[in-house]
């Protein structure tokens, strides 16, 4: 667990933990060292942590895997039947089953995020999904006192028999 304090391009030090940044201005979500999520600390609302999917729109994700897998069906029966449609559609039937699959499996993994609310709407920042709830208790502990957030956690508390 890294509780060092880390430089950002646009804000002074913070605190990182599991790909979520605090800073004395905003807090980020950085993939890869990318920001994929930026909220101003002064527009926010409330902050909960919470367990679960991770996922934005599960039933979105659902849909298109499922419409992906059953793409496939069609064809895949008409080439097991002799009427094959050529080399460019085999790529097809293996592709987008496996896209679909991955799709739909990912709406099922669970993990540690942020749901924030802001002045702007609802914005949720991902936790690693290998964190543990001890060190990710510290980080929020640290947050917590170093800039002055409450983070309300009763809903990922439940989740565990570890106590936050």
């Amino acid at each position: 667990m890294d509780l060092s304090s880390q430089s950002s391009s646009s804000a002074g030090f913070g605190f990182e933990l599991g790909g979520v940044l605090c800073t004395d201005v905003e807090l980020l979500e950085v993939d890869s060292g990318q920001i994929m999520v930026r909220v101003n600390r002064d527009e926010i609302q409330s902050i909960r942590l919470k367990y679960g999917t991770q996922e934005q729109n599960v039933l979105g994700q659902v849909i298109c895997g499922s419409i992906l897998i059953s793409s496939a069906i069609l064809p895949l029966g008409r080439l097991l039947f002799g009427m094959g449609m050529g080399f460019a559609m085999s790529y097809w039937l293996v592709f987008a089953p496996m896209l679909g699959i991955y799709l739909i499996v990912g709406t099922m993994r669970k993990g540690f995020f942020l749901d924030i609310e802001t002045t702007k709407g609802d914005r949720r920042i991902i936790f690693d999904r290998k964190l543990k709830a001890e060190e990710l208790e510290l980080f929020l502990c640290a947050v917590e006192k170093v800039y002055g957030l409450t983070i309300y956690r009763h809903d990922a508390e439940s989740r565990f028999s570890v106590k936050m």
